[in-house]
Parts: C-alpha cells; structure tokens; sequence
C-alpha cells in the first residue's frame, strides 16, 4: 500500500497539534485546591461559612476556565489554518476555459507550411 498524500498528512499532524499542544484551560486550577476544599470540609464541615472563601476560589477558578474554552472556540483556529492550506486540484476538478491545454513540443518545423 503506498502511503497517503502530502495534503491529508499535513492535515493530520495540523490536527494533532490543535489537540495536544495547544492549552485547553489557563493554569489556575489545580488538584491543589481541591485538596483545600476537602482539607477545610474535614476540619469544619460540608456547611460550614469558613470554606466559603475556598469555594469560592474553586468557582472563579472554574468560570476561567469555561471563559477560556470558549474564547478558544470562538477564535477558531484550526478552522482558519486548515481553510488556508492548499487544496490540490486534480484534472476532473478544472472544467471549461481553465482547463489544461495538452503540452505540445515545439520542434523547428513550427509555423513552417
């Protein structure tokens, strides 16, 4: 089997680094404050108005990150990359005056009657 053409595997590696290399949260939240959260909980209880400042920290944290893949999506990057690559265009794509001439060799004799 030969291998795929060079379009659809620059396509594939564009893809490829929209989904591993491009961040999809800020780096605010972390397992970090959850740990807080849980630490609080134990020491006062699930009710308690003293991890209210804690929790809210984790909700501003959360809303950030809803804020920021949206913003992501909004931007549409990958849409906007891909759309500008080049699109190879084969013979049964090119139709009426566009169409390709077949090449002709010149040769001496050219013009000669």
């Amino acid at each position: 089997m030969a291998p795929p053409p060079k379009y659809l595997i620059t396509r594939r590696l564009i893809k490829q680094f929209f989904k591993g290399y491009l961040p999809k949260r800020p780096m605010t939240a972390g397992s970090t404050d959850y740990s807080d959260l849980v630490e609080c909980w134990g020491k006062h209880g699930v009710d308690s108005p003293k991890c209210y400042d804690v929790l809210q920290l984790l909700d501003e944290a959360e809303t950030r990150t809803k804020e920021y893949t949206k913003k992501l999506k909004d931007l549409k990057y990958e849409q906007t990359v891909t759309s500008k690559l080049k699109k190879p265009v084969y013979k049964s794509m090119v139709k009426g005056k566009h169409r390709a001439k077949p090449l002709r060799h010149e040769s001496i004799y050219d013009g000669v009657y």
